[in-house]
């Protein structure tokens, strides 16, 4: 549920970026007169690529992570059934156990990395919300001048 929700917000905010990115105006008369202005449109321009390169790269996480636990999943499977057939002092048994151990190691590792993608998309998020104001902000300020 929280994947399809993810996925959901994620397309959402690259089609948003993807209509920031399109909503450019730049005329060379503008960009003299109003220089802030264009530096803010620059701004807004880099943070919505920020922001649409961190979403596919959480959604590429997310993607991993969800493959990581599968193959967890599966080995916490053979292992138990190898404990339960040939008991905890088998060799079996302990290469299988030394299995699951490596991949739920992984998957940690992976769902830590993932949330760090996640929070960098947020903290980009924040910083276009804040540039598209400064935008709008100035552009209005230019047209009463």
């Amino acid at each position: 549920m929280k994947t399809m929700y993810t996925t959901g917000v994620l397309i959402a905010s690259l089609f948003v970026a993807t209509g920031v990115l399109r909503a450019d105006d730049s005329s060379a008369a503008k960009a003299i007169e109003h220089p802030e202005v264009t530096y803010d449109k620059h701004m807004v321009n880099a943070d919505a690529k920020d922001v649409q390169k961190d979403g596919m790269k959480v959604t590429e996480a997310n993607q991993k992570v969800k493959e990581q636990k599968e193959l967890v999943d599966q080995a916490r499977k053979d292992y138990e059934k190898s404990l339960q057939s040939y008991g905890a002092d088998n060799d079996v048994t302990k290469q299988a156990k030394s299995r699951y151990d490596s991949a739920r190691k992984d998957y940690m590792k992976l769902a830590k990395k993932n949330g760090k993608a996640v929070e960098t998309l947020q903290e980009d998020k924040a910083d276009l919300h804040k540039a598209h104001s400064e935008l709008q902000k100035d552009r209005s300020e230019a047209a009463t001048q």
